[in-house]
């Protein structure tokens, strides 16, 4: 679900991935398919003690999030503000909001190059207590000084501000001498937008916590569903490396991967999409039986057109030029 904001704002980074093969990294080239492509790409899950390279950092284009009017008014009016099919607990917080046009997701990480002005006191704010803080940019009064924690919500191509985000954890951050700051943050838990508390100088909202309505979702079944859609994607990135001729790190061990549960892999292959669309249709499912079957679906249907490049290629190198 998406809510309409008043102006235009695409804010970007991208994703990346920790320093060393592990279950945290997994690396595919960009795989055209008919629809568009699908990329694997660089992403770190929890299970990773690796912290990535703040050398290998994201770009966060800040340059357009002005007015949330259009936000706040539905929201007045009732619109987004009722309780939809999505499931939510009872817990609900004021979170400070970042939009940016990339997708957080539960247990992955994500690194930022902060250098807007807002956005700079926003972070030192959160970091307020940690070493290399600029205190001159503290906000003491503000309730998530020190927390670490912020919100990260996708907008669309159109400037639509999604009504489901991401909560982030600061893990690591490096103040640079020309005033940028980097940040690696994980991803903690969900959350959907209730209301608009504040429009400038950052977004603020109040969030309720977003959980899974199938939480015991680690059944035989469920298991088995995980360790398929786990084979998929191993075989879409094996035959996309044999058609593209990319190279790529390995694949995960199997036994790196058997200890997340199957919600926990749905949301490790989420991570690893390179559609932003696609990934916050799946942050907005409340059943980790529901994204591991879409994602089963868009891997198979992948690994079809992929098998069906390789086979043309394999048949046009047979053929023998004409002298």
């Amino acid at each position: 679900m998406m809510l309409q904001q008043s102006t235009r704002c695409a804010p970007s980074a991208q994703p990346f991935g920790a320093s060393t093969p592990t279950v945290s990294r997994a690396i595919a080239p960009t795989l055209k398919t008919p629809k568009g492509s699908l990329r694997v790409c660089n992403a770190s899950f929890r299970q990773s003690k690796q912290i990535p390279s703040l050398a290998a950092r994201a770009s966060v284009l800040n340059r357009g999030h002005r007015s949330q009017s259009s936000l706040r008014q539905r929201h007045q009016n009732g619109e987004g503000g009722q309780r939809s099919r999505l499931q939510c607990s009872a817990e609900t917080k004021e979170l400070p909001i970042f939009p940016l046009n990339i997708v957080g997701i539960p247990d992955a990480k994500l690194a930022l190059n902060i250098f807007e002005a807002r956005y700079r006191v926003l972070f030192n704010t959160l970091l307020d207590g940690s070493d290399d803080v600029e205190d001159g940019l503290v906000q003491k009064e503000c309730s998530w000084c020190g927390t670490k924690r912020f919100g990260l919500v996708f907008v669309g191509p159109q400037g639509q501000l999604a009504q489901v985000g991401c909560n982030l954890e600061i893990e690591q951050h490096r103040q640079l001498g020309d005033g940028r700051m980097e940040v690696v943050q994980r991803g903690v838990e969900r959350f959907k937008i209730l209301r608009v508390i504040q429009e400038k100088p950052v977004l603020v909202c109040e969030v309720e916590v977003m959980e899974d309505e199938d939480a015991g979702v680690d059944d035989e079944e469920g298991r088995q569903l995980a360790l398929d859609v786990r084979q998929l994607l191993k075989d879409v990135i094996r035959v996309g490396r044999s058609v593209q001729g990319q190279e790529m790190t390995r694949f995960p061990e199997e036994e790196e991967l058997n200890d997340l549960s199957p919600g926990e892999v749905s949301f490790w292959v989420a991570s690893l999409l390179g559609d932003v669309e696609e990934q916050q249709r799946l942050l907005e499912m409340t059943s980790a039986r529901e994204r591991l079957e879409r994602e089963q679906d868009v891997l198979a249907t992948t690994l079809k057109y992929l098998s069906a490049r390789s086979a043309l290629k394999n048949a046009l190198s047979d053929v023998e030029p004409e002298k």
